[in-house]
């Protein structure tokens, strides 16, 4: 929330995430959201771990892709309420290195970044679903 958005439009709106991370084999296994409404903090992370794992090389970047977060909802006594999300996973990687390599300005980026985008099937999670 406290970042400006990289995108907005009225489909979706977002922003471009950059670490820097030593060389070395990483893995992301789970998530956590988190939701505010009025006093009540409520976090959702998946029971189940999952792994989408790679590898930062020296003098090279690596794009995760794009995890779009979707609202899951439920009727519940005539409202309508938000009780979980999905992640839509796809490839941006022209759309979204642009943004970054535009963000940079006059400070050096990298130019040699690989494409990690996992697909669904490998992540192999519910919360995880295919553009289609």
């Amino acid at each position: 929330m406290a970042q400006t958005r990289d995108y907005d439009t009225a489909a979706e709106d977002g922003v471009v995430l950059v670490a820097s991370l030593p060389p070395g084999r990483y893995e992301v296994f789970n998530f956590q959201l988190a939701k505010v409404v009025g006093t009540t903090f409520t976090t959702l992370r998946s029971r189940k771990d999952f792994s989408i794992p790679f590898e930062i090389k020296p003098g090279k970047a690596v794009y995760l892709g794009n995890f779009q977060a979707n609202a899951v909802r439920q009727d519940f006594r005539g409202t309508s309420i938000e009780v979980a999300a999905v992640f839509v996973v796809d490839s941006r990687f022209q759309t979204d290195v642009g943004l970054i390599r535009a963000r940079s300005g006059t400070r050096p980026l990298l130019a040699d970044v690989t494409d990690a985008t996992p697909s669904v099937s490998a992540i192999a999670n519910q919360f995880f679903v295919s553009p289609k």
